[in-house]
């Protein structure tokens, strides 16, 4: 009997949305127990890659339409926003003696894309999220989008390539010149939009390519290949790679996604709606742990705070605020302004 082929959009794909939650588990878990226990930068790099893969093939119809980005900005700011503030507020008001001039916290509260000691860990991320969040809608624009998408991603290659090139080609005060621009804090132009780009590159892949299961093998071989190549590298998850490395990895990253989202849209497999409740609960994990930990850490003695039932009962009751964070204020909120805005 021949296989059905999955209609649903590639971001709404269960393996993807499962990942979700394995990967906001994985930061998660490296704050409850210490940041050198486990794999949270796996986690994080996961969600950069994805967040580009998502981007492409959510919004893929949106490129060359005026009103493209401004739906574009609209959705992503209802998807982060919200429940960061909601968070947000509680640990300021914690801190509120030791709060810094009124400019950085409104850079606390907007998420700014610049380098800011957030109160909210896993907030760093969200910053080089509205950085590309900012650029791709740019990228819809008609006429200019692509031109800015070409220069954004050889911007971004430019930082790849090593001295001695420019050496050898007698450039390199081009290179200074460039880099000085660029700034070293740049969230605009950084190697972490090559997760980003290695996202876009799998989600266009997946547009343009027909449902094909020998095509889903080759993506999850070819990046589980990748993957495993230079995972070592950054000690299985543990750490950042380098430039190169990077690269390399978010390509295998890639892979993957390509390859799972094409198995299930071939009918291989289905996940169902316990994965879409899975996704749906990452966001809420993700940015709510920590606030809790902080909570949790002024009302426990340290002594009770690094018991392992203690622990266990802190992983229960994290998963429960997020699961009624997600159903009960996450998504009615996003429901409730995306409604707004189409009524507009």
């Amino acid at each position: 009997m021949k296989k059905s082929v999955s209609s649903a959009p590639a971001h709404r794909l269960g393996s993807l949305e499962l990942g979700r939650l394995i990967a906001a588990s994985l930061v998660m878990v490296s704050h409850l127990v210490s940041l050198d226990a486990a794999p949270g930068p796996l986690g994080v790099q996961y969600f950069f890659v994805l967040s580009g893969f998502v981007m492409i093939t959510a919004h893929h119809g949106d490129f060359g339409r005026w009103r493209g980005p401004l739906k574009f900005w609209w959705r992503r700011i209802c998807r982060i926003y919200p429940l960061y503030w909601l968070m947000l507020l509680p640990v300021m008001f914690y801190y509120y003696h030791g709060l810094a001039p009124a400019g950085t916290n409104w850079a606390l509260f907007s998420l700014t894309p610049r380098v800011v000691n957030d109160l909210i860990p896993p907030a760093w991320t969200l910053r080089f999220e509205v950085a590309f969040y900012i650029m791709f809608g740019l990228c819809l624009l008609p006429h200019v989008g692509r031109v800015i998408l070409a220069g954004w991603v050889l911007s971004v290659l430019w930082l790849l390539v090593p001295i001695h090139v420019f050496r050898f080609f007698h450039i390199h005060r081009y290179n200074i010149m460039f880099l000085r621009a660029v700034g070293l804090n740049n969230h605009f132009i950084s190697v972490f939009e090559l997760y980003f780009f290695a996202g876009l590159l799998g989600g266009w892949l997946l547009i343009k390519s027909r449902p094909s299961i020998i095509l889903a093998l080759a993506g999850l071989l070819t990046g589980g290949a990748l993957m495993f190549m230079k995972l070592r590298v950054t000690q299985w998850g543990y750490v950042y790679p380098g430039p190169i490395d990077l690269a390399v990895l978010s390509l295998g990253y890639a892979g993957v996604m390509f390859g799972l989202a094409m198995l299930e849209r071939c009918g291989v497999f289905h996940l169902g709606k316990w994965a879409a409740w899975a996704g749906a609960i990452s966001y809420p994990l993700y940015i709510s742990h920590s606030p809790l930990l902080l909570a949790v850490d002024t009302l426990l003695p340290a002594h009770l705070r690094a018991n392992i039932l203690v622990e266990g009962v802190l992983l229960v009751l994290i998963y429960a605020v997020a699961i009624w964070l997600a159903f009960n204020v996450d998504r009615p909120l996003q429901r409730m302004l995306r409604r707004g805005y189409k009524n507009a």
